[in-house]
């Protein structure tokens, strides 16, 4: 990643969130549709799921459209390390450690 930093307005749900115990099996969608709703992401409303690269996005997008049936949710698999490539590309930090 060239940039540290979320897509402006982004909301954070992270993806050992999504399975027992960050193992190999999802959670129930009942527990699912809490956590979504602790991290301020709504299941139902168009969304894109990103992460760095985008592998741990896919899960998230895979969750969301195939589990929660959200099939207004995308998948930008350049992700991070695609978006910060270009300067012009806005990048936003609530903590900085620089």
């Amino acid at each position: 990643m060239k940039r540290h930093g979320i897509l402006a307005g982004a909301s954070n749900l992270p993806g050992k969130w999504l399975t027992v115990d960050d193992g190999g099996f999802f959670r129930k969608p009942d527990a699912l549709k809490k956590l979504f709703a602790v991290a301020g992401v709504k299941p139902d409303q168009p969304a894109i799921a990103f992460c760095n690269t985008g592998h741990w996005a896919s899960l998230g997008w895979f969750v969301s459209h195939e589990l929660m049936g959200n099939g207004r949710v995308k998948l930008y698999d350049g992700s991070m390390a695609q978006w910060t490539r270009k300067p012009e590309n806005p990048v936003e930090r609530a903590i900085r450690l620089d």
